[in-house]
């Protein structure tokens, strides 16, 4: 029995995959569902080494607005396989404030379907260019106050159904309810109950201005349409968004640092220098 896994729907995210992996993967994930909606750019170097250790799989899942139909697949996958797993997108670090990694951090939620962890939302950290480096150390500039409605779900796949809303809410088995980090049921995607002090989702948004262009012209992986909000409120919000510097995940750095380097080749590490980074932002 795997003890923590993750799930992922993404497309085109080679630039931010070999971090993100490595980020769980440094926090106690045993195992990543990979579901890969029509990429193009070069991800498969990344994830190979995970898979070659059979720490992942990847799935191949076409179509438009695919996120939900590829979650009903993994729980399914999931079911009698993991005790918990996380859904989270490619710009969001779920992390333990207080324990060591998250799967210490699980066991005060062990009777619940699942917990809701709140997103922090960071901003562009006044970068209007992509910087070399990390997501986790460039982007350390978020809202005030930090948390947002909004929480991501940890759930136990034989204690849920099916999700309600994309990543973050689930249908739950009879019996059994999905609670926040203070043992509080939630319902729906969002709570009243805003607190980080357990369980934190960072949730980097928007990256550079740059980036943000860039992303926010493509369709949503949940409902293939685009955003409904307009370009220039992006950027307002990335910049409102840089209210006060927040380097609390920072001590896992060193940590995913040493994992990026066991899992991923030199030449994806490289794509992380300033001279090639603008270049192989999205393959």
């Amino acid at each position: 029995m795997r003890e923590f896994a993750v799930c992922l729907c993404f497309k085109d995210s080679a630039r931010y995959l070999a971090e993100w992996l490595a980020f769980y993967r440094a926090l106690g994930a045993d195992y990543f569902y990979l579901y890969d909606n029509g990429s193009k750019d070069h991800y498969r170097k990344i994830t190979r080494p995970y898979e070659q250790r059979r720490v992942a799989e990847v799935i191949e899942w076409p179509g438009v607005g695919q996120q939900a139909e590829a979650y009903v697949n993994c729980l399914h996958r999931a079911r009698g396989t993991c005790k918990w797993i996380a859904f989270m997108d490619d710009d969001e670090f779920l992390w333990p404030v207080v324990d060591l990694d998250l799967k210490i951090a699980m066991r005060r939620y062990e009777k619940y379907a699942g917990v809701a962890a709140c997103w922090h939302l960071y901003g562009s950290s006044f970068h209007e260019t992509p910087p070399s480096g990390l997501v986790i150390e460039n982007y350390t500039w978020r809202t005030f106050p930090p948390v947002a409605s909004h929480f991501k779900c940890v759930v136990r796949p034989e204690r849920v159904i099916a999700p309600l809303h994309v990543g973050h809410a689930f249908t739950c088995v009879p019996g059994f309810q999905i609670v926040d980090e203070y043992e509080k049921p939630v319902s729906g995607p969002e709570t009243a109950t805003h607190s980080g002090d357990f369980l934190r989702v960072n949730h980097y948004v928007t990256k550079s201005i740059e980036e943000l262009r860039m992303r926010r012209a493509r369709p949503r992986a949940d409902s293939g349409k685009v955003t409904e909000h307009s370009l220039a409120q992006w950027e307002t919000w990335a910049r409102e968004w840089n209210q006060t510097e927040d380097r609390g995940i920072l001590r896992y750095l060193p940590a995913v640092k040493r994992t990026m380097e066991d899992f991923a080749p030199k030449s994806v590490l490289s794509s992380f220098s300033p001279t090639r980074l603008k270049k192989r932002l999205f393959g």
